[in-house]
């Protein structure tokens, strides 16, 4: 008993619940978005979006589209599932990172991830910017709001749309999981795959309609 005060046992339980809290947080930032920074920029995003900062970023002629071009930062893990995922749904697609190297192939967490989901990532080098030439028909798909800016200052003639904005739960950013754990890595190829559908049932059923 401490003089004067509570038990010690008693007077840590307060401080372990808490402690308890911030870890169950923590894990769960984890696997939802792989980093507290990643957190912090959904949270920022998501309020950015209610507002209607990204409302062009979802809005585009679907009747243009023959081809989905995803992009990301390396090549190498989003975008790269994004193609494979499209194409899988019968669906033209293509893939490239503003930051892509040219040469790496697909992150191997990645290539075990896409295969749980029915997925297989072809051994090719990442494809550049410079490596891809949009064309009228084409509709190109950024994973975080960054890139869907750089891409639209880029190419001002070019659809542009926000893949996460198709997510049954709307994530603008749809963070790296590069070097990430698998959690995330599950988490973030999950939206994918609910954006990728999406936009594929979008457009073909505005061909439909032609």
């Amino acid at each position: 008993m401490v003089q004067g005060g509570l038990p010690h046992g008693r007077a840590a339980l307060p401080w372990r619940s808490v402690t308890g809290v911030v870890t169950v947080w923590s894990r769960g930032v984890t696997q939802q978005h792989g980093r507290k920074q990643a957190w912090l920029r959904h949270q920022a995003s998501s309020w950015l979006h209610r507002l209607g900062a990204y409302a062009d970023l979802k809005s585009f002629d679907a009747s243009r589209v023959l081809r989905l071009v995803f992009v990301c930062a390396g090549n190498v893990c989003r975008s790269r599932y994004a193609e494979a995922r499209a194409r899988a749904l019968g669906f033209e697609a293509g893939s490239f990172g503003l930051r892509a190297d040219g040469r790496s192939p697909p992150d191997a967490v990645a290539v075990r991830a896409a295969r749980l989901r029915g997925i297989d990532l072809l051994p090719r080098a990442s494809r550049r910017a410079e490596d891809v030439r949009p064309t009228a028909g084409d509709l190109l798909v950024a994973m975080e709001p960054h890139q869907a800016r750089a891409l639209q200052r880029a190419h001002p003639r070019a659809q542009v749309a926000l893949l996460g904005l198709w997510c049954r739960s709307p994530r603008p950013v749809l963070a790296d999981p590069y070097g990430l754990p698998d959690a995330y890595f599950d988490t973030c190829f999950r939206c994918i795959d609910e954006g990728v559908e999406a936009l594929v049932q979008t457009v073909e059923r505005r061909r439909a309609e032609r």
